[in-house]
């Protein structure tokens, strides 16, 4: 219920994480953490005599916006797309950064760090996938 003694505000923080192999989930619980302490030590409140009558928050994921090279040239941050498999959807999965040589006898390509939403790791080649401005890379 809201009355003249009362206000809400929002306030927006948008954090953009070089990964450099840490899951999403535990900088999620990191924000949700933060949320928690500034609550606990009156952070939202200072020294004033006003009291938080109601806290919401929520974390989510947001779209990479800015997009980065690393020392390959390759873009990183980049979404990659799974190939289509019978009956299923494309996952996606983010590129962290990280690059080496193929280990693929005679290919030239360079295999990029994915990580996906079940928190594990791959390497896939970019000789098997395609780049696309808007979507990112594609396994083919």
């Amino acid at each position: 219920m809201s009355n003249k003694n009362t206000l809400k505000l929002r306030l927006t923080v948008d954090v953009e994480y070089d990964l450099n192999g840490v899951i999403k989930s535990e900088l999620e619980d990191n924000l949700h953490s933060l949320v928690s302490r500034a609550y606990s030590e009156c952070l939202f409140t200072g020294d004033s005599e006003a009291t938080v009558n109601v806290l919401e928050h929520k974390v989510m994921a947001l779209k990479s916006k800015t997009a980065k090279k690393d020392d390959s040239g390759l873009i990183y941050g980049d979404y990659v797309w799974s190939r289509k498999q019978k009956g299923k959807r494309s996952t996606l999965g983010l590129r962290t950064g990280g690059s080496r040589l193929c280990r693929m006898e005679a290919c030239t390509g360079l295999c990029l760090r994915v990580l996906w939403p079940d928190g594990k790791f791959t390497w896939p080649c970019t000789k098997a996938m395609q780049f696309f401005e808007k979507k990112g890379w594609v396994i083919l």
